[in-house]
């Protein structure tokens, strides 16, 4: 071990007489921008190897949607006529049409959609969350351990898991969470006006993502920040700065509200709650409901929900261990690898127990909201790396005095976050259900295109044993100018407005069945009205 440390520091002497390094700021400059870099290589290979990413969930639609609708300038659209049949998940048809999603979530996808496909801003976004982690990591430690945090940051999230792989990752908020952690740590050292800046740029950056994921994560960090100001004798410009930042965030969503719902006091996902969604906010609240999924009330599935229902509700305690069981098997074990990890308690810096104290926190939260408004895993999973890296620190100094034992601790540290990202991953898991109507529909899509000419309207219908997962009826942000338009049959309601508006268009009935192939066959509904 000591030969490796010799050959660093002589290649940090080597690095720095280098005629366009020579200083050790630019030489830490040059590692985020070569983190940066590798986030970006990491994220593009990995869809090399596993495809190239493709919507396969509700989520990924809505933020598909939103990012068209953001790329074009707004945050939602005029409803069309007929938009009851093109009623859809995680989407608004009125006041406005919009995703029901949170301003945030979609911003980068938006900036790869104007540059050409919404998977650049993936990569886009596994390139921040590289540079963001080793920004975090080099407020507790050195350069190398940035290196180190940001590769495993990296390879987990990025390149194994969804967050660089899917459209329904959370990389948005864990930018946000390491770039407050980095801040905040840096503001308790050397409090400037623009380390509090830098703070709440995070914080505000991951509640326009997700409000409850800040929410849970924000009030140690904002805590770190309030005692460091209060020792500083409350400068003005430091609360001034972080009055400025909390106001935009807030005027950003209102904007965003009113644009979506016509309130700026209501968003679009609380209204999307109201009207289609059918569960409770907390555990204990409505205990006869599942504790794992949420199941949107729309017509089609009122025979699902009312049978969901009438079921016996269970006990309490059986809805509270069916929840702890469904977040320790969903999360890959993580709420226990914080339990496991938190044994070392005597053994933490003062950073270390305020970093588990924050994991603690996040995981109750995950344990008692339910899906629909959970954080996401995102600043648990950021958390939880800085965590990590500060542990590994700490064994590596006093590994003269403990050598053995603590390499075995740090080996088993890393065993157990690459666990958690295997058990996670690699890559996308497409259930066989979703996976076989997916290709259904590209056959469909690929049918219509090559053999009908003009454009069309596909109007779908289910059985009744379609699993709600099931979803044919997704549009981008325009479908008036889309070649295939997919709506929604309804056999109570009367279409007739839709035909209008998206009138000249070939018309399909689409029969969706659970087990067999959907049945496509042209629609006359001309002929059915006058008959």
């Amino acid at each position: 071990m000591d030969l490796f440390r010799v050959n660093i520091k002589a290649l940090r002497h080597i690095l720095t007489d280098l005629p366009f390094i020579q200083t050790r700021k630019r030489l830490r400059w040059l590692v985020l921008g070569g983190c940066s870099i590798f986030g970006f290589i990491a994220a593009w290979i990995g869809s090399q190897f596993q495809g190239m990413p493709e919507p396969i969930s509700m989520l990924d639609h809505a933020r598909l949607l939103a990012a068209e609708t953001l790329a074009s300038g707004k945050f939602s659209s005029p409803p069309s006529s007929g938009s009851f049949f093109l009623q859809t998940h995680l989407t608004l048809q009125s006041p406005a049409y919009a995703a029901a999603l949170h301003p945030g979530e979609s911003l980068l996808l938006a900036l790869g959609t104007l540059w050409g496909e919404p998977v650049y801003g993936l990569w886009l976004g596994s390139a921040i969350f590289s540079l963001s982690i080793a920004w975090a990591i080099a407020g507790f430690a050195s350069l190398r351990w940035c290196i180190l945090g940001s590769i495993f940051g990296t390879l987990c999230y990025t390149f194994l898991c969804s967050w660089g792989q899917s459209f329904s990752g959370d990389i948005n908020t864990a930018i946000g969470v390491a770039l407050a952690w980095g801040a905040v740590r840096r503001y308790a050292s050397t409090p400037t006006t623009r380390h509090t800046a830098l703070l709440f740029i995070g914080l505000g950056f991951a509640f326009l993502c997700n409000p409850v994921a800040a929410l849970l994560f924000a009030p140690i960090p904002l805590w770190i920040w309030f005692s460091t100001w209060k020792r500083q004798n409350f400068v003005k410009t430091h609360l001034a700065t972080a009055v400025v930042l909390v106001a935009a965030a807030m005027t950003i969503q209102g904007v965003h509200n009113h644009a979506t719902t016509g309130d700026m006091l209501s968003s679009a996902v609380s209204l999307y709650s109201k009207k289609y969604a059918n569960h409770p906010y907390f555990i204990w609240q409505q205990p006869r409901l599942p504790s794992t999924f949420d199941f949107p009330h729309m017509e089609q599935y009122d025979v699902l929900v009312n049978e969901i229902m009438s079921r016996p509700p269970p006990k309490q305690g059986k809805a509270w261990l069916d929840r702890i069981q469904a977040s320790v098997a969903f999360y890959g074990g993580i709420p226990l690898l914080v339990l496991i990890i938190g044994g070392a308690w005597t053994g933490l810096s003062k950073w270390g127990k305020l970093l588990l104290i924050n994991a603690l926190i996040i995981c109750t939260g995950i344990l008692i909201i339910l899906p629909f408004n959970l954080s996401s895993i995102s600043p648990l999973s950021t958390v939880l790396l800085l965590f990590g890296i500060l542990m590994m620190r700490k064994i590596w100094t006093i590994r003269n005095r403990m050598h053995r034992d603590c390499w075995q601790l740090t080996w088993l540290l890393v065993i157990a976050f690459a666990l958690v990202s295997f058990y996670r991953g690699p890559g996308i898991e497409i259930p066989m259900n979703i996976a076989r109507h997916l290709e259904y529909k590209k056959s469909i899509i690929k049918h219509l295109l090559e053999h009908s000419q003009g454009k069309h309207l596909v109007m779908v219908k289910y059985d009744n044993g379609v699993p709600p997962s099931i979803e044919y009826v997704f549009n981008g942000a325009n479908p008036t100018d889309q070649q295939i338009v997919w709506a929604r049959w309804h056999d109570s309601a009367n279409p007739t407005d839709l035909f209008d508006y998206f009138k000249g268009r070939n018309l399909w009935m689409l029969m969706v069945h659970s087990d067999t192939k959907p049945d496509l066959r042209p629609f006359a509904w001309e002929k059915q009205a006058t008959q």
